[in-house]
């Protein structure tokens, strides 16, 4: 016997419903008896309808269907099917009730809700795919934008400095490399001292920020001035300021973070010797002092490549590393030292730079001295979280000496491998160059004091003509701007020794940011012919009337 249909049926007075009850009595002859019948109350139910057939596989089924109109009161109620034989019986139940069948929440939100109620989850769900189609589609590009505006700067460990005096404090480590950066909240007088020892010296270095009333900057030795600019309102003590200092290859360069051009600059032998960073205030106005990039490396990227490559990784490679990612590039043909063994110039030049880069040839699979610059990278990058990038320069999975380096083939499942092109080299907008941007270390500090501009011929009798330039005045780099601070002063107690100079007494000169000569006889300013920087007399001072520039002193704008 099968359920009834409707086993429940809502309806109003006056209403009408149907109820259809069914059953099988299997192979049965008339002589059982076989009845399909209503009831309600222990009361047969008149007015139904029965109708009977005999099946296919000789069994004998019914159908009653029970049809009420025009309802009252005394039709609502449980009504049972009752199914009987000679046999036996069995029996469903169907209830009518009186009212509405219960709201389900189908038809709370398609019947009942608001309009927006259907519209708002509807769009969410569109907003949702279309943002998941957009990632897939520019999933690199959104990398690169989250990276460039809220990844987090390498090697940012911060050191804050909290009780700041008068007097020098040396409590930071012991730098290892040639820059850091700092973050600083004052007022005015924030000084910075560069010291051989962990202890103020007589021949260390000092920079001043925000001196004289935070209007000028300044770069101290020994007591004595040697450079001045105007920096008004430099420093802020309601918010922070941030400045990054390097002094590679004795030139000290001072700037604003996110600035390429220094606001300080200057030559010196003596900061190759500058192993700790020491601070102080010079006013009693509260000061806020933090550090990072305490010099922890002193190259971003150091690139491993094989001699049939160095023309793409000299004049296109590097100069995407040092132009576009703003990043200190360190390589064989310009950085290792000559006279020393070679495996010590590849542990100590991976073990100084955050991020290795490997231009994979079959030319590299070659290269025995590579395989041990690539053993000692790996090898950082499993105990000191240093990391490894791979260009994919030519194809080299077929070559035998891939095979069998094991550890090669490991590594290039671990870390990224890019893949290049002969059309990237066209399109600088490609997928290659963002890939490798997005590798790349981001950097806080900017390095221009490092930016090399070599030409080189690659083939027979290649040469490569490689030209330093400490200065972005002396670079041929033409998105570079010539520095011309507004004026330098020089104190010394010997101006002039040498050409046209002066002994005797303590000097104060001003340099015109210009090769020009002063008359002062005539206050007349005539173009320099001599190789020296003219100055302008003070009055404080009892000079020549042409006076130069000492022999031991150097300008660092030309």
């Amino acid at each position: 016997m099968q359920p009834v249909s409707p086993q429940t049926a809502y309806r109003r007075p006056g209403g009408n419903v149907t109820f259809l009850c069914q059953a099988n009595f299997g192979v049965i002859g008339p002589a059982h008896f076989p009845q399909l019948y209503w009831t309600k109350n222990n009361s047969f139910v008149h007015g139904s309808d029965t109708t009977s057939r005999a099946n296919k596989d000789g069994s004998y089924s019914m159908n009653n269907t029970l049809t009420l109109t025009d309802l009252t009161e005394e039709d609502f109620g449980e009504y049972v099917c009752t199914a009987h034989t000679t046999f036996g019986y069995a029996q469903e139940n169907a209830t009518l009730v009186n009212g509405d069948p219960p709201i389900t929440i189908q038809d709370r939100i398609f019947h009942h809700a608001h309009p927006a109620a259907i519209t708002c989850p509807l769009l969410f769900l569109v907003l949702v795919a279309v943002l998941v189609l957009v990632y897939k589609t520019c999933q690199l590009e959104i990398q690169l934008l989250w990276k460039d505006y809220f990844a987090q700067f390498e090697d940012d460990d911060y050191k804050k400095c909290d009780a700041i005096r008068e007097d020098y404090t040396f409590d930071l480590d012991q730098l290892q490399g040639t820059h850091f950066s700092f973050e600083v909240r004052a007022s005015r007088d924030v000084r910075i001292a560069l010291s051989n020892q962990r202890a103020s010296t007589p021949d260390m270095f000092e920079i001043v920020i925000g001196a004289e009333w935070n209007a000028r900057s300044l770069v101290r030795k020994q007591g004595y001035l040697l450079m001045m600019v105007a920096t008004q309102d430099v420093l802020s003590p309601k918010e922070w300021r941030r400045f990054w200092v390097t002094f590679m290859d004795g030139t000290l360069e001072v700037g604003r973070q996110g600035e390429l051009e220094p606001f300080l600059r200057w030559r010196d032998p003596d900061l190759a010797k500058v192993k700790y960073v020491g601070y102080s205030s010079g006013s009693d106005d509260k000061v806020k002092l933090k550090f990072a990039d305490l010099g922890t490396k002193d190259h971003d990227v150091i690139i491993l490549y094989d001699q049939a490559q160095l023309g793409f990784v000299l004049n296109t490679l590097r100069v995407f590393l040092e132009d576009t990612c703003n990043l200190v590039v360190a390589m064989e043909d310009l950085d290792f030292e000559i006279g020393i063994d070679i495996a010590e110039n590849w542990v100590e030049f991976v073990e100084k730079a955050r991020h290795c880069l490997i231009v994979l040839s079959q030319d590299f699979l070659r290269n025995q001295w590579l395989q041990f610059g690539f053993s000692v990278a790996l090898e950082r990058m499993l105990t000191r979280n240093s990391r490894i990038t791979i260009i994919e320069y030519e194809t080299v999975q077929e070559i035998e000496d891939f095979r069998e380096w094991k550890s090669l083939r490991h590594t290039m499942k671990a870390v990224k491998c890019i893949k290049w092109s002969d059309t990237d080299l066209h399109s600088p907008a490609s997928r290659f160059w963002k890939e490798l941007r997005f590798q790349m270390p981001k950097k806080r500090v900017p390095s221009t004091i490092h930016r090399r501009r070599t030409t080189c011929t690659t083939g027979t009798g290649s040469t490569c003509n490689s030209q330093t330039s400490l200065l972005p005045a002396l670079s041929s780099s033409e998105s570079t701007a010539s520095y011309k601070p507004d004026i330098i002063r020089v104190e010394s107690e010997t101006v002039g020794n040498g050409v046209g100079g002066h002994r005797g007494g303590l000097g104060k000169i001003d340099v015109i940011p210009e090769h020009e000569s002063i008359d002062f006889d005539n206050n007349d300013v005539q173009p320099a012919s001599a190789a020296y920087h003219s100055l302008v007399r003070r009055n404080e001072s009892n000079l020549s009337d042409n006076v130069f520039f000492p022999n031991g002193y150097e300008i660092s704008y030309l």
